[in-house]
């Protein structure tokens, strides 16, 4: 059991790594390669990787939205403002609050995993740009 243990740590220490695979190796895994799903279903690492940009765009867009909102919000309190409307510039006002919340709540994880801003998983992604 100990020889069998001691390569299994061989070859993972001569394993190849994502950079000195070929793009051919690395399509024939991403094609021929499935895991277990949390709903239970089969998946390609390549569906995988296409969920996570998916989902990467999909956070971006929203952390757009969510300021392009709490612009339109501030623009839409400031006229109710000088037509007098006060009810509805302070309901406009915790809009505006909470719609910059959300978007802060994204770009402030950006900043950090970037590496822009400290924290637990500063840097976390501050490599891939230098790899792009």
């Amino acid at each position: 059991m100990t020889n069998a243990k001691a390569d299994v740590e061989v070859d993972a220490e001569n394993a190849p790594t994502l950079d000195e695979l070929t793009g051919e190796e690395i399509n024939e895994r991403l094609t021929e390669v499935s895991i277990e799903m949390p709903d239970g279903e089969e998946s390609t690492l390549a569906e995988v990787a296409a969920d996570l940009v998916v989902a990467h765009n999909e956070i971006e867009r929203y952390k757009q939205g969510a300021l392009a909102l709490s612009q339109s919000i501030d623009e839409a309190s400031i006229q109710h403002e000088m037509d007098g409307d006060e009810g509805v510039v302070e309901i406009l006002k915790e809009l505006k609050r909470t719609a910059f919340g959300v978007y802060l709540r994204v770009k402030r994880g950006d900043d950090e995993l970037m590496g822009s801003r400290e924290g637990k998983y500063s840097g976390y992604f501050a490599d891939d740009e230098v790899k792009q």
